[in-house]
């Protein structure tokens, strides 16, 4: 059994690597048969991609249109114990942005007119122009509304998951993205993407790279959901979603031990 689970992993991985530059749909069509029920011992996990935790589809999952967040323009202060210098790139903030997303206008008098968050790593962005003067601690304007919408992860199995592989495939232009978020204690209201736990990026894809796969460390126990948000910067994006689960990176070790 363990070596007949071990070739299939071996299998997986070979294929995932020849596509790892362009992930296309044709590619994943063994990978998506991974969500049918992986059944250890007495139990299985069967994760999969939905509208809603009442929602069964083992299969590709395209999201709805995007919907407007509730506020285009917000307010965060800056970190910073001095003024940050002329050329600065990367600006240090008081609190993580909650729901932003890259393509977001950073607006300053210190910063040329048009520059946008091209990353958010924690509590620092990174911006696309260097700052034109010194920047002191005061606040820092984001503009440009950004678009999300949400989806659940649903565990339909009678097995725990630590982890899952996720793939989307996106239409944006080139120079924007689609990120994909969860929040660690739930979203306590969606539609202002407020999160009273932390907020963790599963992924951003640019429609430069079209398609993106990766696996993390999401929880989800049996029966379970987790509420995954999808956010970009452009009202026309869209995006289609896959999830896997496999028996021996995905279950807990308690169910490996069975």
């Amino acid at each position: 059994m363990k070596r007949l689970v071990c070739v299939v992993l071996s299998a997986l991985f070979v294929l995932l690597g020849a596509t790892q530059a362009n992930l296309a749909f044709a590619g994943l069509t063994t990978v998506t048969r991974q969500s049918s029920p992986q059944t250890i011992g007495s139990g299985s996990a069967i994760v999969f991609a939905a509208l809603n935790p009442a929602t069964s589809n083992l299969a590709s999952y395209t999201l709805p249109a995007f919907t407007l967040y509730s506020s285009c323009t917000e307010n965060l202060q800056i970190k910073s114990a001095a003024a940050l210098p002329v050329g600065a790139t990367v600006i240090p903030l008081a609190s993580a942005p909650p729901a932003y997303v890259v393509g977001m206008v950073v607006v300053r008098t210190e910063i040329t007119v048009g520059t946008k968050v091209l990353s958010i790593s924690g509590t620092t962005i990174k911006i696309s122009s260097p700052t034109i003067a010194a920047m002191a601690t005061e606040d820092i304007t984001f503009t440009g509304c950004p678009y999300q919408q949400y989806f659940s992860v649903n565990n339909a199995g009678t097995l725990p998951v630590t982890s899952i592989g996720i793939a989307q495939t996106v239409t944006v232009p080139a120079a924007n993205t689609i990120a994909l978020q969860w929040c660690s204690t739930g979203w306590s209201n969606e539609t202002t993407a407020t999160c009273a736990g932390t907020i963790n990026t599963i992924m951003t894809t640019s429609g430069a790279t079209a398609s993106q796969y990766i696996n993390t460390l999401i929880p989800i126990v049996a029966g379970g959901t987790v509420r995954v948000r999808a956010v970009t910067n452009v009202s026309t994006a869209a995006t289609t979603i896959n999830v896997i689960v496999s028996t021996m990176l995905d279950l807990t070790k308690e169910t490996q031990n069975l």
